[in-house]
């Protein structure tokens, strides 16, 4: 949160949002974070054969009756 809140300083366009809005921006950028930081634990304890597979990248072929 601390680093989020130090990137509002900086950036001029916060200064018009009230305390509750970037409070709000704050709150949802540390569970964005805590989120991808499970995903991607979650993801290196699962030990995948190929870790940059993904679903849409699988081939239906007739033949495998799937």
């Amino acid at each position: 949160m601390a680093a989020e809140f130090a990137n509002q300083i900086q950036d001029a366009s916060f200064n018009s949002l009230g305390f509750e809005e970037r409070l709000s921006m704050l709150v949802t950028a540390e569970w964005n974070r805590r989120q991808n930081n499970k995903v991607a634990r979650l993801m290196r304890n699962a030990e995948f054969g190929i870790p940059s597979a993904v679903m849409e990248e699988i081939e239906y072929h007739e033949d495998r009756k799937l």
